[in-house]
């Protein structure tokens, strides 16, 4: 295999063997071209499937010795295709001795050992121990077997071999839901795919046997069935009946079923709760007879599904009441020896009110004291109605759990309660919406609500902006300040101390599992730890430690990352973790997920401008500024590098932004983009952005191999001499054409900025609105004839106007000279309004330049008509040259146009033909990401662009077409014959035949109507 570079997204997938089960690049790698590989599981896990895939793949013989429970080994031979008999593969004849096999072999060889455990205590246990030892160099060797080794198979004088164990060979969510699709032909849902990994924990007997149980249900059945196994488990009765207990002694059978309510099996627990003294003696024999008990640290832990089986058994046998007790005994136990959480759990199984109660103080989420937690919640429905507290409690969990919805509405139906502590109440309900809800402009750290401050509040208060004064609340808390601070100071841009900070948070044997594991997760993949065995093993491994711990935020969220950062995962796999976040109003795992995303096409050398908006996009509909700055800063760099013709108006954007957020790790990016669109001011810049970098702690210079050396002081051909000093307007103010700066020219506008510059935004879509510096201009002010003409100057800003086309427009046929008096008076009022209080009086934003009149957008402005013109241009650009990227560009497009052109302008007669013209160029962008989704198969987008097009334009023909096919191709028939009669009632209207049908692409085109002509769903308010 080729190495893979640190943190690049991982290569393609793995070749799908030409033998039965799902592919699973991910443990296929590790085989492909090791010496000697072990892989040690529990029956059932997919063992033997794993060893003839890689088998398989290898291209060379192989030979296939199994064990049977004689302990005698069978040879089975095979090669590469053509196949050949076994006599003939490297003159190996009939031997049954794998040492003799490899000594024999003249050619490169496989040799797989299945089952090897019957060997154990056996005379083939030498033999092998001497083939794992010494085997010949052509030679390489795959074990399989359901115990570890013996120590004296141990000893390898080869290269250490590659070892797979149960934690790997699981099955991770992703895989769950590929095994699903592609095998068993069952679409599962993301939040059931998570659930049923749990509940299976990933086993593959147990994955295949739950299908078998729902193979010929209904969707509908199959999402019941999963919902149950929280409660009980019988699709794998008869296997675990009969091939897993029934092969152990009487005695390890009832002392398994008698502890099955503990969760951590130690001596020490079952001799209270069984009330002897021999629990160590039968906890090492059942381990011995059986591989669904392993040891975990100072105990022992039961396979999920065999303990939820046990437990179905017991309740089976016993009362309501006397299941109750048994699982109330248990929590005495757990009480006694101080594992309060797993006992408050035990108490709820027991549905102890009071005995919930009083753990409640200690109840926290994904603890180290050896628990694992249940998935879904811990408290049932009886609980929750019986106690205020208890109530708060299931609150939290599914807050924690990023099922805000869920919580929301919990919470809601909680008004009232006179047993709800209302200071509680209040803080509940501000980390909702604070930290989850979707009001970005509520602020995550409480100011007059009760309660201390939290990690995440402190996390999510540097997301927003301003990083470094999060930097003290993170320190005044009890529990994950390492944490916090470490992820402010990495949002800043300080990657050493933040690195540190995290590594400490991440061993921080006090803090719960989900501190720890969220600190790994973020040094591996924004603070440039490097772990030993590579990213993408290091992220499986945290991904599978929080789904074990039934961490299902974190594990959702370590989904994503993983789906994102592996090269073999799907697109789409990264697109359902974010629909599930954004379902339960996660929203900020949502947009975590997605800069994954992004981060992760980057490494790679894949991300597009595109890719950079959109997540710049995201940033700012939930506020956060900080990632806003750094989304906006790479965008810049994206865009130079891809040569896009306004990338020095978003670097100059992107240094503003920055700045403004207080964000130095994204200035020095910033400075990096100004200077490859500046190439006689790059080496001042460079240096700039260098020096910016090394202050923030970066940990790398973001402009270290990019861009070409300076440009020779030698003007180029074409080039006109370049002025000495700064262009000035009559006015008196610096002209703003980045990318076209000389050094000087370019520090003064640093400069300027950095002092504060008048940054201007402007809302015409949907509703008139302009902002100054984050002020909005309260039109209230002005008379209506100055309002006329600031929404006519902003409709148009960027560009200038000509004194006689605004007098024209806004005074019609009155007097010239009467006119231009009018515009001057107006152009005043406008001019002050847009000056800031205590601002020095200047022709600022608004300037006349000759006898045009301009309402200028510097940088780090923004208006929505200019957004929307630019990313027009950019799609159509992408749609020659990059269909798959077309999509994200004309949704991009799409996006940025608000609703009708200035409603406040009513039918003024200036306003209308802008106002059509922007509804046909909306309908276009509809129809452009409609045809591009319907291109790369996206059937689902594409009737939905495609039914927002002809909203807005039922005229256009291709829509129409669109529109149709995607919703057949969606098996929504009905729907298609809907769509079908308007197009035909809309080709009735225009006058042309329909003798084709509507879906014929020998159609011809219909005309549009005059443009005076109202269009349905057109607005004509006044």
């Amino acid at each position: 295999m080729t190495a893979t570079p640190e943190g690049a997204a991982l290569p393609p997938r793995h070749p799908a063997p030409d033998v039965p089960g799902l592919a699973r690049p991910r443990l296929l790698r590790q085989l492909d071209g090791a010496r000697v590989a072990l892989v040690v599981g529990a029956q059932g896990s997919g063992k033997s499937t794993l060893l003839a895939q890689a088998a398989a793949l290898s291209g060379r013989d192989v030979a296939w010795v199994r064990y049977g429970p004689d302990g005698r080994g069978v040879l089975r031979a095979t090669t590469t295709p053509p196949p050949r008999p076994v006599r003939e593969v490297a003159g190996l004849g009939h031997v049954t001795d794998p040492a003799q096999v490899a000594r024999l072999a003249r050619e490169p060889l496989l040799l797989v050992v299945d089952d090897a455990h019957h060997a154990i205590g056996t005379p083939d246990e030498a033999a092998l121990a001497s083939l794992l030892a010494d085997a010949p160099p052509q030679v390489s060797v795959l074990v399989a077997a359901r115990r570890p080794l013996p120590r004296n198979l141990a000893r390898y004088e080869l290269a250490p071999p590659v070892v797979l164990t149960d934690p790997a060979l699981r099955f991770r969510s992703w895989e769950v839901e590929r095994l699903y699709r592609e095998e068993y032909g069952i679409a599962l849902e993301h939040e059931d795919v998570a659930a049923l990994t749990w509940h299976t924990d990933g086993w593959a007997a147990a994955l295949h046997l739950f299908h078998l149980a729902v193979a010929d249900d209904l969707p509908g059945e199959c999402r019941r069935a999963i919902r149950r196994l929280a409660h009980r488990q019988r699709f794998a009765w008869e296997y675990l009946t009969t091939q897993v207990l029934a092969t152990l002694p009487v005695e390890i059978q009832r002392f398994l079923h008698t502890t099955s309510p503990l969760e951590l099996l130690t001596p020490a627990r079952c001799d209270a709760l069984c009330g002897t003294d021999d629990s160590a003696e039968l906890l090492r024999d059942a381990a011995r007879a059986t591989s669904l008990l392993r040891p975990v640290g100072d105990g022992y832990r039961l396979h999920r599904v065999l303990r939820r089986h046990l437990l179905t058994a017991l309740a089976d046998e016993m009362s309501v009441e006397q299941a109750r007790a048994v699982h109330a005994h248990a929590a005495d136990v757990l009480e006694r020896e101080g594992a309060r959480t797993e006992a408050l759990r035990a108490r709820a199984r027991a549905h102890d009110v009071e005995g919930v109660r009083r753990l409640l103080p200690f109840m926290t989420v994904g603890a180290l004291d050896g628990g694992e937690r249940d998935f879904g919640p811990t408290f049932g429905p009886d609980l929750v109605d019986a106690d205020g507290g208890v109530l708060l409690a299931h609150v939290r969990e599914l807050v924690a759990d990023g099922r805000v919805a869920t919580a929301i509405r919990v919470l809601d139906g909680a008004t009232g309660r006179t047993d709800v502590d209302p200071v509680d109440l209040a803080v509940v309900r501000h980390a909702i919406v604070g930290l989850h809800g979707d009001d970005p402009a509520e602020p995550p750290v409480p100011v007059d609500v009760g309660g201390p401050l939290t990690w995440s509040q402190v996390v999510v208060s540097a997301a927003l902006g301003q990083p470094a004064s999060a930097v003290p609340h993170a320190r005044t808390l009890r529990q994950g300040g390492a944490l916090a601070e470490g992820v402010a100071r990495l949002l800043g841009g300080d990657q050493r101390a933040g690195r540190e900070l995290l590594r400490e948070a991440a061993g921080d044997v006090d803090a719960d599992a989900t501190m720890m594991l969220l600190a790994q997760l973020l040094a591996a993949t924004l603070a440039g730890e490097r772990p030993p065995d590579g990213l993408a093993p290091h992220l499986d491994r945290l991904h599978a430690e929080a789904e074990r711990r039934g961490s299902i935020w974190l594990a959702r969220i370590m989904h994503g990352v993983v789906a994102a950062f592996d090269g073999d995962a799907a697109p789409a796999e990264v697109d359902r973790v974010v629909a599930a976040c954004e379902r339960d109003q996660d929203l900020w795992s949502a947009l975590l997920v997605t800069g994954a995303r992004v981060v992760a096409r980057a490494r790679s050398g894949h991300a597009t401008p595109a890719d950079w908006e959109t997540l710049a996009l995201r940033c700012r509909s939930r506020g956060a500024g900080t990632l806003e700055a750094w989304a906006r800063a790479w965008l810049a760099v994206a865009a130079v590098e891809a040569g896009l013709p306004d990338a020095g108006t978003l670097a100059a954007q992107a240094e503003s932004l920055a700045r403004t957020a207080a964000v130095p790790g994204a200035l020095a990016v910033a400075y990096v983009a100004l200077a490859g669109c500046t190439p006689h001011a790059r080496g001042e810049l460079l240096r700039l952005a260098s020096s910016t970098a090394r202050e923030a702690g970066m940990a790398t210079d973001p402009g270290a191999g990019r861009w070409a050396p300076e440009a020779p002081e030698a003007p180029r051909v074409g080039d006109g001499p370049r002025p000495a000093e700064p262009a000035h307007s009559p006015g008196g103010e610096h002209e703003d054409t980045v990318g076209q700066h000389s050094v000087e020219e370019t520090r003064p506008t640093l400069v300027h900025l950095r002092e504060g510059s008048s940054v201007l935004t402007v809302r015409c879509f949907g509703r008139f609105e302009v902002a100054v510096e984050g002020r909005v201009v309260d039109q209230g002010r002005l008379r209506p004839m100055a309002r006329r003409t600031l929404r006519f100057l902003a409709v148009h800003a960027g560009r200038a106007v000509h004194r006689e086309q605004l007098a024209a427009a806004l005074w019609g046929e009155r007097d010239p000279g009467g006119a231009l008096h009018g515009l001057h008076v107006n152009v005043s009022a406008v001019r002050r309004a847009l000056v800031p209080d205590g601002a020095p009086r200047s022709e600022g934003l608004l300037r006349r330049d000759g006898e045009s009149y301009l309402l200028r957008l510097p940088p780090g402005s923004d208006c929505d008509v200019s957004r929307f013109d630019q990313r027009v241009s950019r799609a159509r650009r992408l749609e020659r040259e990059d269909p798959t990227g077309a999509v994200d560009a004309w949704q991009l497009a799409l996006d940025a146009y608000g609703g009708e052109l200035l409603p406040e302008e009513g039918t003024a007669e200036w306003i209308l033909p802008l106002r059509e013209r922007y509804v046909v160029q909306a309908a276009a962008a509809a129809g452009g990401l409609a045809v591009a989704a319907a291109r790369v198969g996206d059937p689902g987008r594409a009737a939905h662009a495609a039914r927002r097009s002809v909203e807005l334009d039922p005229w256009a023909d291709a829509p129409w077409r669109v529109l149709v096919s995607s919703l057949t191709d969606l098996g929504d028939h009905a729907a298609a014959a809907r769509a079908a009669r308007e197009y035909a009632a809309v080709l009735r209207e225009l006058g042309v035949a329909d003798s084709t049908g509507p879906t014929d692409p020998g159609t011809p085109p219909p005309r549009r109507p005059p443009t005076s002509r109202a269009s349905p769903g057109r607005s004509t308010r006044s």
